[in-house]
């Protein structure tokens, strides 16, 4: 496995490639000095059989860079090394969200 963490405007990212020829790309909360996440009700919470979720996780709306670019150039700079040295027969991206899907397959 390949990986490279990089932090624009305070917010720690993780690339990644796997043995499944994968790519990831995510944020890593825990390093990150600006607040990347929140938590908000779960309006599940009454169909948990185990007890009341009272809490979920959420982070999207609060990953938000100035520096788009600086981003882009780290993966981009990442994919391409790994694909330089791998020289995988083909490989894929995964995305945790739909919306961020879309911006990579570019």
């Amino acid at each position: 496995m390949f990986k490279k963490e990089f932090k624009v405007d305070d917010i720690v990212y993780v690339v990644k490639y796997n043995d499944n020829n994968e790519f990831s790309l995510y944020v890593d909360g825990l390093k990150s000095t600006k607040k990347t996440s929140k938590y908000i009700d779960d309006e599940f919470a009454s169909f948990d059989d185990d007890g009341p979720v009272e809490k979920v996780f959420y982070m999207s709306n609060l990953v938000k860079t100035k520096n788009p670019m600086k981003v882009y150039t780290n993966v981009v700079s990442f994919v391409s090394s790994v694909v330089s040295k791998k020289k995988p027969y083909f490989f894929t991206y995964t995305a945790n969200e739909k919306k961020k899907w879309q911006k990579y397959i570019t």
